[in-house]
């Protein structure tokens, strides 16, 4: 099935697109999802998005079609195709 990924600041200045269509196997995880992502983009997110011991960064925020995946079934959730996937890093601004 196809997951479009939408990636927002840093992560996406790390990955360099904008969006990113992944393919992943039926029924698959957002866990699932991020691993896959990871294999595309090792340069770019191996470390970053999931660290050697197979945890992912707790600073991001996942949204599967809009809605915060702590609010379903976190890195548990399971994707459809078609799915839309956003990835938010924290984001800080400000006046100094």
């Amino acid at each position: 099935m196809l997951i479009k990924v939408k990636l927002f600041a840093s992560i996406r200045e790390r990955v360099g697109t904008r969006i990113v269509e992944l393919k992943v196997s039926e029924g698959a995880t957002l866990y699932e999802l991020l691993g896959e992502l990871v294999k595309a983009y090792p340069k770019a997110l191996k470390g970053y998005l999931i660290n050697e011991a197979g945890e992912v960064n707790e600073e991001l925020n996942f949204l599967v079609n809009g809605i915060n995946a702590s609010s379903l079934e976190g890195l548990k959730t399971k994707l459809k195709d078609g799915d839309a996937v956003s990835i938010l890093p924290p984001v800080s601004g400000g006046i100094r």
